[in-house]
This record gives structure tokens, C-alpha cells and sequence, in this order.
């Protein structure tokens, strides 16, 4: 669960107050950010309901693709979308969802 929790962190701080948020469901980047807080918590208490949401957020199109777009982060976010699938992919394969 360490992992998930570290790429939630790290998304966490790609969405400033400055983020242009136009391309997402969201209509601030605190909302986006209290989201993700609240699934890093659930992880860090070891409660998996959450990650069924998560891989919703990281699916292509989905609102952390857009803000990676619409705010210069594109790559990284690449990179850890690729991270979040392959865990997100070995968890559902042990029946962790």
C-alpha cells in the first residue's frame, strides 16, 4: 500500500492553488487535493474500498490526466499512472479490490 500512498502523494503536489482545473470534474485544486487525501488516509488505515475511485482518476481522460495536460505535467503524470496500473493490476489479479 506504500507505493499507492507515494503516488498520491506525488500527484498531490503537482495541484497547486495555480492549477488550471477548466478540463476536470473539479472546481478547485483543494477539492482534488482533499479527495486524494482522503484515499491516502483510507490506504495508510489499510482500507482498500478506495481503489476502485483511484483507478477511476487515473484512467486516460480521466481528471488527473486532464490536469497533467492543462498544467505541464504530463510525463510525470505518464509515469505514475504506469506505476498506479501495474500495482492497481497485481492487487486485482490477488483479489485485493
Amino acid at each position: 500500500m506504500q507505493q499507492l500512498i507515494n503516488i498520491i502523494e506525488e500527484v498531490k503536489k503537482k495541484i497547486t492553488d495555480g492549477s488550471d482545473m477548466l478540463w476536470t470534474t473539479y472546481e478547485t485544486p483543494g477539492e482534488l487535493r482533499a479527495e486524494l487525501e482522503k484515499y491516502a488516509g483510507e490506504l495508510k488505515a489499510g482500507n482498500k474500498n478506495c481503489l476502485y475511485q483511484l483507478h477511476i482518476l487515473f484512467l486516460p481522460t480521466s481528471d488527473l490526466q486532464e490536469h497533467s495536460l492543462m498544467n505541464g505535467w504530463s510525463e510525470i503524470y505518464l509515469r505514475l499512472a504506469d506505476a498506479f496500473d501495474n500495482i492497481y493490476t497485481a492487487l486485482s489479479k490477488n483479489g485485493g479490490t
